[in-house]
C-alpha cells in the first residue's frame, strides 16, 4: 500500500498563505481605489464619495448627486479626499474574504457625473494605466 499523509503543520502553512495572499489583494484593491479617490476632481464631494469596492458579481453601487450641494472649500478638498479613502480602506478590509471567495473585485463610481468626469478627467483610464 502507498499513501501520502498531509501533516497539520502543512495544512496550517496552506492557510497561512492564503492569509497573506488575501492581505496583499485587499492591499493592491484598496490601493487603487484610493488612488482613484486622490487624482480625482472635487467640486462638492459627491463623485469621490460615490466610490465603491464590492466582491465581483455583486450587484452593490454606489452614487451620491452633487444636486444641492455646496461647492466644498479649497481648504476642504484633500479633507474630504481623505476621510473617502478611509472609508473605502475600511469597506475593502471588511470584505476582503468576500473577494477572495467570489475570485475579484469591483471598484466603481455610480454618481450622475461620473460618465462626464471620466470623459474630462480620465480617473478611471488612469487607474487602470498606472496598476495594469
Amino acid at each position: 500500500m502507498t499513501r501520502v499523509t498531509i501533516s497539520k503543520d502543512l495544512l496550517n502553512k496552506f492557510s497561512k498563505l492564503e492569509e497573506i495572499a488575501g492581505d496583499k489583494l485587499e492591499e493592491k484593491l484598496s490601493s487603487i481605489a484610493k488612488f482613484g479617490i486622490q487624482i480625482s476632481p472635487i467640486d462638492t464631494g459627491a463623485y469621490v464619495e460615490s466610490f465603491a469596492i464590492y466582491p465581483r458579481g455583486s450587484r452593490q453601487s454606489r452614487g451620491r448627486k452633487s444636486d444641492g450641494r455646496r461647492k466644498l472649500l479649497i481648504s476642504e478638498k484633500q479633507d474630504k479626499k481623505e476621510k473617502e479613502k478611509a472609508r473605502i480602506g475600511a469597506a475593502s478590509e471588511s470584505i476582503k474574504s468576500e473577494i477572495i471567495s467570489s475570485g475579484g473585485a469591483v471598484i466603481s463610481n455610480q454618481s450622475p457625473h461620473s460618465s462626464d468626469v471620466e470623459n474630462e478627467h480620465a480617473v478611471f483610464a488612469r487607474m487602470k494605466t498606472r496598476f495594469a
